[in-house]
């Protein structure tokens, strides 16, 4: 296994890492990648070693990118179990965490002003605060979002252009569940919605491939794991209540 560390020249804001590291990650024999902007660097895992010819020509077809040698470690012996399996602390998912507990917040705030405690009606809103909320952070980056989220949606991957609609796609489902319109519509489209996107999370998770959770675009680098299937899961059984309850 070769580690190697690369000072990153001409990145300017969180697209340019998250097209540096998606392209990267698409390499053969890299097993890991990690690029950030502050300090500004690319840390490589893998059976292939880069030259710094061969990188630079690389990241010139990505941008305006150069790379320096920071770093260059011999082979090491074979990753540990926690190196394989990282662990993440309660600070890591400190944002997703804060912005679930604002929206259940919220909703509980109006269930208590206006008496009404309904499961059917607390699931509405909630479901309207969580695209809503979530769509904004990925319209800060929609290209930032596109390219993190095509490394792992299943429909992303293939059709690209899906990516760039799909904060919209949320954003209008955040509006109908707040307008309660078409409700059976718009479970259902949760459902599917959701489902298609669990099952390239389900993978990523399985495969343990260290890549970012798009679900909060690339205002907070979120790991994919067993909590992006839970908070996918927890939308699923919400649209699937919905749809019990309104039938």
């Amino acid at each position: 296994m070769t580690h190697q560390i690369f000072k990153i020249n001409g990145m300017h804001c969180n697209s340019c890492v998250n097209r540096i590291q998606t392209r990267m990650a698409k390499e053969e024999g890299i097993q890991d990648v990690e690029v950030t902007l502050q300090p500004p660097q690319m840390r490589l895992q893998g059976n292939k070693q880069f030259s710094l010819t061969a990188l630079n020509n690389l990241l010139g077809q990505i941008g305006a990118f150069s790379a320096e040698d920071v770093e260059t470690a011999r082979p090491t012996v074979p990753e540990t179990t926690e190196t394989a399996n990282p662990t993440y602390s309660l600070a890591t998912f400190k944002p997703l965490l804060l912005i679930l507990g604002y929206i259940l917040g919220v909703v509980l705030l109006v269930a208590f002003k206006t008496g009404n405690f309904s499961l059917m009606t607390l699931m509405q809103h909630y479901m309207a605060g969580f695209f809503l909320a979530f769509s904004f952070f990925k319209m800060l980056d929609v290209k930032g979002f596109a390219s993190s989220f095509s490394m792992y949606d299943p429909i992303a991957s293939r059709i690209p252009q899906y990516g760039f609609i799909y904060p919209f796609i949320e954003l209008g489902l955040g509006i109908a569940y707040l307008l309660g319109f078409n409700l059976t519509l718009t479970n259902l489209i949760t459902l599917v919605l959701v489902s298609i996107g669990t099952i390239g999370v389900l993978q990523s998770v399985l495969s343990k491939t260290k890549i970012r959770c798009a679900c909060l675009g690339t205002v907070f680098n979120l790991p994919m794991t067993t909590v992006t299937i839970i908070e996918n899961s927890m939308m699923i059984v919400m649209a699937l209540g919905m749809l019990l309850l309104g039938s």
